[in-house]
């Protein structure tokens, strides 16, 4: 048991890999900004893609993620630059 919590351990502190997209204003890796340019892509393709009969995307359902990421992403912009939801909570408090 002992060799299979270090085997964990050390996948835990390896960590996994992913590639972001940095956000322009904040210098920092943006999951949001990430998923709003991937949903926008995936709406762009639909649309370029069934005026040409080429893919098979639902474009209604790409739209409205494209919607959902948009909310995400600037709702995340709006709220504040470097306060999380618990510290904006504790502000509000007070």
């Amino acid at each position: 048991m002992e060799k299979f919590k270090e085997f964990l351990k050390r996948l835990q502190d390896s960590g996994l890999p992913l590639i972001w997209i940095t956000d322009p204003l904040r210098k920092t890796p943006s999951v949001s900004l990430t998923m709003l340019i991937l949903s926008f892509s995936l709406t762009l393709i639909g649309i370029v893609g069934k005026i040409g009969n080429m893919v098979d995307i639902n474009v209604d359902q790409s739209k409205e993620l494209l919607f959902a990421m948009s909310l995400l992403y600037f709702g995340r912009s709006v709220a504040g630059k470097n306060t999380t939801v618990v510290e904006a909570t504790k502000q509000k408090e007070e």
